[in-house]
């Protein structure tokens, strides 16, 4: 890595700011430009290149940015020096706002789209099997497969029983409010009429 020379990053391990950084610093002017338009153009590539570039740059612009400043300040009465110091600094910001924005964007997407659990089906046999996986990183053992295929028709019997109880409940209700004669529009309103005293609609 202090070299700047990476091997490819195995998925879930990531790459740490540093390990970026020494990458980016390795590639040249036109290769670190070429990262930040694909980045700035939607047109792909590698995710941990384009971000080794980015990083990169950014550090050299903050560099460059503070030197400015460093000189600035060292002679106050100088324009010229204050101008260079202004200018560098609006780079900085304006890649930041640009290129750094998007990336994190970019990133935040991905990782957003990664977020939480999938819903695993627990009422069939390899929906608990998954359940395992996902928890274990690993499959079950083969001895509990009795036990999961067990669970997995009594949870399927649950979810069918709950399922006709939703539906008896729902056929109920529909069943009471058809025997139920609902009052018209103007026997609603001449209630409300009544009601607040002022009789009922002249007809």
């Amino acid at each position: 890595m202090a070299a700047g020379e990476l091997g490819p990053v195995a998925p879930g391990e990531g790459a740490s700011t540093e390990a970026l950084l020494a990458r980016g610093l390795s590639m040249g002017p036109e290769e670190v430009a070429q990262h930040v338009s694909n980045v700035m153009n939607n047109v792909g590539g590698d995710p941990v290149a384009q971000a080794s570039a980015i990083r990169a740059e950014e550090a050299r612009l903050s560099q460059r940015s503070n030197s400015a400043s460093r000189a600035s300040e060292a002679d106050p009465s100088n324009q010229e020096a204050r101008i260079a110091a202004d200018n560098a600094f609006k780079d900085l910001t304006d890649f930041h706002n640009g290129p750094v924005a998007k990336l994190k964007n970019d990133w935040h997407k991905t990782g957003k789209g990664l977020q939480g659990e999938m819903p695993v089906d627990l009422s069939t046999f390899n929906g608990l099997r998954e359940a395992f996986l996902k928890e274990n990183g690993k499959s079950p053992d083969a001895k509990l497969e009795p036990a999961m295929r067990d669970m997995a028709k009594k949870v399927s019997d649950a979810a069918v029983a709950d399922k006709n109880a939703m539906l008896a409940l729902s056929n109920e209700i529909k069943k009471q409010s058809a025997m139920r004669k609902l009052p018209s529009a103007d026997e609603v309103r001449n209630r409300i009429r009544e009601q607040i005293g002022i009789g009922p609609c002249p007809t």
